[in-house]
């Protein structure tokens, strides 16, 4: 490359690159040819240069067309590799990732006449990408750099070729011979369509490629829920190995067993929020599942040594983006969602994202039915080049009996008196006795400021409400005779509050040719889990499971009623981890932890029942 006032050299070489292509006379045959002085270069520069950081994208207007100018402290250190296909002007710029404060991407339509896109993204871990698309053919390019970054002035072809002007010499224009032809150099690339996530989150807390990263994690996109019309989160679940739901498709609670351990650890944009396990999580707001196997307390803190599954709910985009949803289907299904995402200014600087979803189904099983609806608005402010702000709301409500499936006995072992009918409902189906109505309420931040390419500031905070109004049925013992099933239920009405507050800083360093990346941060939580009302169990008529008969008078006394014991549980977590980069294929990752955690009961009348307080310190190496 060469800076501005070279440019024109670099013009007439790229003009008569091509003009030596179309003089080419064709040949019987090609062969798709990779330079491999340019890969040894490339991966040269990878193992010796840290990645570069392209900070902004900036699109301007010229008098021939545009220019796209990629943001970065350092821009001699660009050095774009071209790959060129049909209408689409492509350069892979090796050694570098974006750190954009508007999104993970940069894309823009129609920026000038004969040029339908412009984009800018991340094609892989260590590469950045742009991409012009030309309307009638390739865009003609010309490549420099300045102080602001590096510039690609493009400019696109007219839509009908005017015929060359004829020479006024007499001479006629020397023709290709045979002997002059030169073999056609041609680099071919492409990408294959696929589900891989090549980054996540929950591990580090950082966006580590996954291959950096000593542990096992799988990447749930939203494609795959879009493609398996995935509507909860124990069906988006089955897409990780080693990962088996604890209750029935139709129960009310999530629970999960990983690696062998039961495991209650659901935290939603890398914050703890426990409301997550007691009602159903809806997929119409997520972006994608990240699933952690093993621990992971040195981050988040009370961990389950299984694993950990984060929650990525869906984020405003600066494109703007109108999904339209619905559904029809047997046992009475109906449903219907929305996605709509944009900006609110003309400056791209306030970004909205609306999720809304309602669904019901009678279902195949006798006398359960399902209703759900979910609105979820969120809003990005980007505050300035370096600062952005993300206000996220979701409210969900969801009424459902508790099923707890069929008794073993007639369905996977004999039964003398025959199968038992996969659609029994085993409960009762008045209002009063088997619903279950449950209300949930989360609205939380996320605002980051880059103090530099290298630092960066992050503070997240979630509130969480959940209102539990609930039936629960429960079976108790089948009799000697096979048939006959002895039943209760519970009947209570509960509440449960959550308060989460990360902050943390992420640094880049070195220490001679060794690379650091290093977080620190702090987190606070409060949980309150307390009772609505009266919690008791009741008694329930035994239910002939061959010939059911159902009647409201099954309810019957009261057994036993629970005490009204708030729950609260508050913790201090501080922790601080080093990502150690010794070579390209050689990372450590070394951690730390210290939680304080004080629990305590009270009675009705506030007064403490019982306490206690607990330290621990977690350590971590990888």
């Amino acid at each position: 490359m060469e800076s501005r006032p070279s440019k024109e050299i670099i013009s007439a070489g790229i003009v008569l690159a091509f003009v030596s292509l179309l003089v080419q006379p064709a040949v019987a045959e090609t062969k798709p040819h990779y330079s491999s002085s340019t890969a040894k270069l490339l991966l040269a520069q990878q193992n010796d240069v840290a990645p570069v950081q392209v900070t902004g994208v900036k699109v301007n207007n010229t008098e021939k067309g545009i220019e796209v100018i990629l943001e970065s402290a350092t821009p001699e250190a660009l050095r774009p590799v071209i790959k060129s296909a049909e209408n689409n002007y492509i350069a892979d710029v090796p050694n570098a990732v974006l750190a954009l404060s508007e999104g993970k991407e940069f894309s823009i339509a129609n920026p000038v006449s004969g040029i339908v896109s412009v984009s800018v993204t991340q094609a892989d871990a260590n590469t950045v990408r742009v991409t012009v698309t030309g309307e009638a053919g390739l865009p003609t390019a010309e490549l420099f750099d300045s102080d602001e970054g590096l510039i690609f002035t493009l400019a696109p072809v007219a839509s009908e070729t005017q015929p060359p002007e004829q020479p006024t010499s007499e001479t006629p224009p020397e023709q290709p011979t045979a002997e002059s032809n030169e073999p056609i150099e041609l680099t071919v690339t492409g990408e294959r369509d696929s589900y891989r996530i090549p980054t996540a989150s929950t591990a580090t807390k950082t966006d580590a490629p996954l291959r950096d990263v000593p542990q096992a994690i799988q990447v749930i996109p939203q494609q795959v829920l879009q493609d398996q019309q995935v509507r909860r989160l124990n069906e988006a679940l089955k897409n990780a190995p080693g990962v088996i739901a604890d209750n029935s498709e139709r129960s009310v609670f999530e629970g999960f067993t990983i690696r062998g351990f039961s495991n209650r650890n659901i935290i939603r944009n890398g914050l703890r929020d426990d409301t997550n396990i007691t009602s159903n999580v809806n997929t119409e707001n997520i972006e994608q599942i990240e699933v952690l196997r093993g621990p992971a307390s040195v981050l988040f803190g009370q961990g389950g040594a299984g694993g950990t599954i984060n929650i990525v709910t869906k984020k405003p985009q600066s494109t703007p983006s109108y999904s339209f949803e619905g559904t029809i289907g047997s046992f009475d299904t109906y449903g219907g969602s929305i996605d709509f995402t944009g900006p609110l200014n003309n400056d791209k600087t306030l970004l909205y994202r609306l999720n809304a979803s309602v669904s019901t189904t009678d279902t195949f099983v006798d006398f359960f039915e399902r209703e759900r609806f979910l609105i979820a608005p969120s809003l990005t402010w980007l505050m300035g080049k370096n600062t952005q702000l993300t206000l996220e709301a979701e409210y969900s409500d969801q009424k459902q009996p508790n099923d707890r499936g069929l008794p073993a006995v007639g369905t996977v072992l004999p039964n003398p008196n025959g199968k038992i009918p996969r659609n029994r409902f085993i409960g009762e189906p008045f209002d009063e006795i088997d619903k279950n109505n449950r209300q949930s309420l989360r609205i939380g931040y996320n605002f980051e400021h880059r103090f530099n390419e290298d630092w960066q500031l992050r503070n997240n905070f979630i509130f969480s409400y959940l209102s539990v109004a609930q039936n629960s049925l429960f079976p108790s013992a089948l009799l000697d005779d096979n048939r006959t099933l002895e039943r209760g239920l519970v009947v209570a009405k509960f509440a449960q509050q959550a308060y989460n507050l990360d902050t943390n800083i992420v640094g880049n360093f070195k220490t001679g040719s060794i690379e650091h990346k290093i977080l620190f941060g702090i987190d606070l939580s409060r949980d309150i889990s307390y009772n609505e009302g009266r919690v008791f169990e009741r008694e329930l008529a035994p239910l002939d499971i061959f010939n059911p008969i159902y009647r409201r008078d099954s309810l019957g006394a009261e057994l036993d009623e629970f005490p009204n014991e708030p729950f609260i549980s508050e913790g201090l977590g501080i922790y601080l981890q080093d990502q150690i980069s010794l070579s390209e294929n050689f990372k450590l990752v070394l951690g730390g932890r210290f939680d304080i955690v004080n629990q305590k009961s009270e009675n009705a009348q506030g007064e403490t029942t019982s306490s206690q307080q607990d330290e621990a310190f977690s350590p971590r190496i990888g």
